[in-house]
């Protein structure tokens, strides 16, 4: 996932992405549209934001030795409400650098300019 993520290009943007073959066979972000990385999100902190069914989610990891990323708030939703790529819940109110990719079911205001 984070070799996908990596590999798109700004050309992408607006584009509905095919989506990445995961490990156990699921295939991720299919039909989501891409908007874009976010820039100036701390060191070694990476967030690509993509929308879905209307809604905006944001792909995020922090590299080791990274500094920590605050997740936002999700209007409506349980505080941090982010998960795994396994699906399970992702319990801290920041992602740390040993989290892989984390979905964000809502991205920060900053994160969207």
């Amino acid at each position: 996932m984070i070799r996908y993520l990596s590999a798109l290009p700004k050309t992408d943007v607006g584009r509905v992405l095919p989506g990445v073959v995961l490990t156990d066979a699921s295939r991720a972000l299919e039909g989501y549209t891409f908007l874009g990385r976010v820039r100036d999100t701390g060191q070694g902190s990476h967030v690509y934001v993509v929308e879905t069914r209307g809604e905006r989610h944001a792909f995020a990891w922090v590299e080791k030795d990274g500094v920590e990323l605050p997740l936002p708030e999700c209007p409506g939703r349980a505080p941090g409400s982010a998960f795994l790529l396994s699906g399970d819940v992702y319990r801290q109110r920041a992602i740390q650098s040993d989290a892989n990719v984390v979905e964000a079911m809502c991205v920060a205001k900053d994160w969207v300019k």
